[in-house]
């Protein structure tokens, strides 16, 4: 049988997304998102890398603002790297998404929009 995983999570954006290319010009954007759970004392907050490629990438950029509500569906990655060929665990929580539903109105905007679903189209 063949493994799955999904993360699926609602939050907020901690920062704009960043756009960058890679040196084959594949679009690369990611930005920081905020995961909380349970109320006062007992609240907790999770942070995020997602990491957005090619298409998504670049609508998200267009739309990923600093403290936006959203719904990032993806998957977790593997944040470790090889240091003089040992793996070293970063212990970052990284998602790569396949999809990005904003779920509040575009900041700048004064209307109620209804809310942009952004997918990669890559499943």
């Amino acid at each position: 049988m063949k493994g799955y995983q999904r993360f699926t999570a609602i939050g907020h954006l901690g920062k704009d997304a960043e756009l960058r290319y890679t040196t084959s010009g594949k679009a690369v954007a990611r930005f920081t998102f905020a995961v909380n759970e349970g109320t006062g004392d007992k609240k907790t907050t999770e942070w995020f890398t997602v990491e957005c490629w090619e298409k998504l990438a670049e609508t998200v950029n267009a739309h990923a603002r600093k403290g936006r509500a959203a719904l990032v569906e993806g998957k977790l990655i593997d944040d470790s790297y090889l240091k003089d060929g040992v793996k070293v665990n970063t212990n970052a929580k990284k998602v790569r998404a396949s999809l990005v539903y904003f779920l509040d109105s575009k900041p700048e905007a004064a209307d109620c929009s209804p809310p942009e679903p952004v997918d990669s189209g890559t499943e």
